[in-house]
């Protein structure tokens, strides 16, 4: 298992080697003090331009408008798509524009 020499992972709250982990300072009493979770909360999402960038992964134009949707209706005030000067992410975008979304 991965650990650092200085911070040993196993018990800690921030990790559980069956499910998944966050960032340790997440956890410390001065970030803590500051958090506050009320709100407004705001969602910039990135699927669609970082999470083709997966091995692998290969979204259809399809499957990018149903992405953007439900994210969308999950309140996300921004999606970040592509770039424009890339003709496929510029076919995106312009599908886009005329869903009517939120965001």
């Amino acid at each position: 298992m991965f650990e650092l020499d200085d911070m040993p992972l196993e018990g800690k709250p921030y990790f559980r080697a069956d499910q998944a982990w966050t960032a340790p300072m997440n956890f410390t009493p001065e970030f803590r003090q500051t958090l506050d979770l009320r709100g407004p909360h705001y969602i910039y999402d990135v699927t669609l331009r970082d999470g083709e960038q997966t091995p692998g992964v290969a979204f259809t134009l399809d499957e990018k408008i149903k992405l953007a949707r439900e994210l969308d209706a999950l309140g996300a005030g921004a999606i970040e798509v592509g770039v424009p000067m890339v003709e496929k992410d510029f076919t995106v975008i312009q599908a886009l524009r005329g869903c009517g979304l939120k965001g």
